[in-house]
């Protein structure tokens, strides 16, 4: 029997209405797009069960949590928003389903290496690497800070104003506050967050009465609900059923002074689980399960087509592309598509095209490539050659390593929409023997990190030798983003993969490994050093892996870069080993800045101090350095106005050298591979067309 609503919650859509008085600005925020308002609605952690499914969706139209029909979960808003807008069901989160990740990968169009923030005893907080949309909106449209508002009753949101992307960041930064049962206040003020989304609702048009032009305002008591108290969980989805229609019947009203300008998006962050063995099944979410990826996406306002639902597989990353398509603002990194099929009119618009993601071993060129298709967006090509088959929605981070006679190649795919009751991001790899045909090995695990970058070597022995981070056994069905070991594996082709059970002790969130196997086997990686449960990366280590090939693996940790008040956050090391001289390079990172660091060591002997390499606060964050065969060192800035293509010896160690850099005469790059004597850049003059392009030194 179909569960009552509790009164409480029902009470919560009673707030008073706001004073009724139309936007007094008459100053266009987004001239010549017809455009006034921007709002996107986060119904945080509502499945399609609990919102918009139908009886062609999971469930049939029926909700286990409501134990009744999905339909009368929303009546009011199936039967008045869904006219005028256009649905996506479903739409997909692609990446962690978690409220941080899931959130930054929406708001910078594409989904990266992300770890959760902590919950207050952390060094720091996390920020995002790429631009956001808020920041490009400020920086294009010339806001003022307070115009741009981001919002919601959650901690979990707190460092999501800014990225760390150089140029942007404090400068372009959003205003994030807290809603409380009493006011809208900064986190720095003790007040809890309220358990009414009904008031956040109430105080995002506060906001917009106030001048905002763009409001981003997550809803999360429905997600705390259904942590917490799940019996209430689909009641407090019903509880914002009526909000949600005043608040765009307002909008439409002449008591706004927005009707016809504004553009809605109501969409969840994340799922939750529909398979796990608790009860109930939906308390949690984080893993890869169906109902985690699964997400509601509702557009309304000028431009999107009305009563349209498409079951074209559209995601987080697309409602970014799109938003900012719509607002005349270019999203240079946005992996997501503009979703015309839901526009009025045509577009006639250049999708994302070209190579990223470039990598380079020997005299094999690999990338990763844009596709136009919603369904297959990327494949992996090798020189110019189509390896990886298009039956997976991202093929992503590719590595290819050049051994004596042999060829590896290993990446990272997703695939959604099948009957399974997961749909895990796995990994693949594949062998190529003298220029032979390439032929799959497998990988050494079947469920892996939606963050997988995977770093390869090739042994004395002619062995694939692989790091990444795995999933800890103790996480793998709950939260991915949780703990993740990383491990090394050895592939020969007589006895297949070996993966002994060790690894790095889990102390948080392992990513971005930098392998080595010359004269043993080295490792640096990105670690979490946080005491939260919700751990990311803060610190880089280096281990020295002996009897890598064998089940009695032994790591040892030779490094771990130092806290300090400065550089709160250091991760995405370059690795190299050269002789008995070992050097690992590494970002490091300050509030909206990126320096690029440097430590070494003789085998010997101690490790110098730290050395800052390039101190201008503007190397690009989501570039890693790298290492060319020569030993001399790359990394990737932004300068006055374009992009800069950076190197520099190593000078004696300990010593302090001038780097040398180009302009590039663009303003981005997305990635770099040095060989002797220069570089491949994957860079691009906007609009999201890469090019790769080689730059002799």
């Amino acid at each position: 029997m179909r569960r009552t609503l509790p009164l409480l919650l029902l009470l919560g859509a009673c707030h008073p209405d706001p004073q009724e008085s139309p936007v007094t600005d008459t100053v266009e925020p987004f001239p010549g797009t017809g455009i006034d308002r921007v709002v996107i609605l986060v119904t945080d952690g509502a499945r399609i069960e609990e919102s918009f499914g139908d009886e062609s969706s999971y469930g049939g139209g029926f909700s286990d949590a409501w134990d009744g029909p999905t339909a009368e979960i929303l009546p009011q808003c199936r039967a008045q928003l869904l006219p005028q807008g256009a649905l996506v069901r479903p739409g997909y989160a692609t990446g962690l389903t978690l409220t941080m990740p899931a959130h930054v990968d929406m708001l910078q169009g594409a989904h990266r290496s992300m770890g959760a923030p902590p919950l207050g005893d952390g060094a720091g907080q996390y920020r995002a690497d790429l631009p956001l949309l808020h920041e490009l909106i400020r920086r294009q449209h010339e806001l003022e800070r307070e115009q741009v508002v981001l919002m919601g009753n959650t901690y979990h949101l707190d460092g999501i104003d800014y990225s760390n992307y150089p140029g942007l960041g404090l400068a372009q930064a959003g205003t994030w506050t807290m809603t409380t049962e009493g006011h809208s206040a900064d986190t720095a003020l003790p007040s809890a967050p309220t358990n009414s989304d009904a008031l956040v609702l109430a105080r995002a048009r506060q906001q917009l009465q106030g001048g905002a032009a763009f409001v981003l305002a997550n809803l999360h008591y429905i997600d705390r609900s259904g942590h917490d108290f799940p019996d209430e969980h689909a009641a407090a989805i019903q509880s914002i059923d009526q909000p949600l229609v005043d608040f765009w019947d307002w909008i439409q009203s002449d008591k706004s002074g927005m009707a016809d300008r504004t553009l809605l998006v109501i969409v969840s962050d994340h799922g939750r689980h529909r398979f796990d063995e608790d009860d109930p099944t939906w308390h949690g979410h984080g893993d890869d399960c169906s109902g985690c990826h699964e997400v509601p996406i509702l557009l309304l306002g000028p431009g999107f087509k009305q009563g349209y639902v498409t079951a074209t597989p559209y995601t987080l990353e697309d409602i970014t592309q799109t938003l900012a398509w719509q607002l005349g603002v270019d999203m240079p990194y946005g992996s997501g598509l503009v979703m015309e099929e839901l526009l009025d009119e045509p577009t006639g618009i250049q999708q994302r095209s070209g190579q990223v993601a470039v990598e380079l071993s020997g005299g094999l060129l690999a990338s990763q490539r844009w596709s136009t298709d919603p369904a297959n967006r990327s494949e992996l090509v090798v020189d110019g050659e189509q390896i990886s088959d298009m039956d997976a929605l991202h093929v992503e981070a590719p590595r290819i390593v050049q051994g004596d006679g042999v060829d590896y190649l290993c990446w990272r795919q997703l695939t959604v929409g099948t009957d399974e009751e997961n749909w895990p991001w796995i990994g693949r790899c594949m062998r190529r023997e003298d220029e032979g045909s390439w032929g799959h090995i497998g990988f050494p695990e079947e469920r892996i990190s939606p963050t997988l970058q995977p770093s390869l070597a090739v042994n004395a022995q002619g062995e694939l030798v692989l790091a990444f981070a795995s999933i800890d056994p103790a996480d793998a069905g709950v939260i991915v983003a949780k703990t993740t070991r990383m491990k090394i594996a050895v592939y020969s082709p007589d006895e297949g993969w070996l993966l002994p059970e060790g690894g790095a002790d889990p102390e948080g969130y392992a990513i971005d490994p930098s392998l080595v196997a010359s004269d043993g086997t080295w490792l640096a990686m990105g670690r979490g050093k946080s005491n939260s449960s919700m751990a990311h990366t803060r610190a880089v280590e280096v281990y020295t892996v002996s009897r890598a090939g064998e089940k009695d693996q032994n790591w040892r940790r030779a490094y771990t870069s130092a806290d300090d008040e400065l550089y709160g956050r250091m991760e995405h090391p370059a690795l190299r080993v050269d002789g008995d001289r070992i050097s690992v390079a590494f970002h490091g990172y300050v509030p909206g800045a990126v320096d690029l660091l440097l430590a070494e060591r003789r085998r010997s002997g101690m490790w110098t101090p730290r050395l800052v390499v390039d101190g201008s606060g503007a190397v690009f964050p989501q570039v890693t350095p790298a290492w060319s065969p020569d030993g001399l060192l790359y990394w990737a800035r932004l300068g006055d106005e374009d992009a800069e293509l950076c190197r520099q010896a190593r000078p004696e160690i300990g010593a302090a050298a001038t780097p040398e850099c180009r302009d590039l005469g663009v303003p981005y790059v997305d990635s770099i591979a040095p060989y002797e004597g220069g570089c491949w850049v994957s860079l691009s003059a906007g609009g999201g067309q890469w090019e790769l392009e080689q730059i002799d030194w």
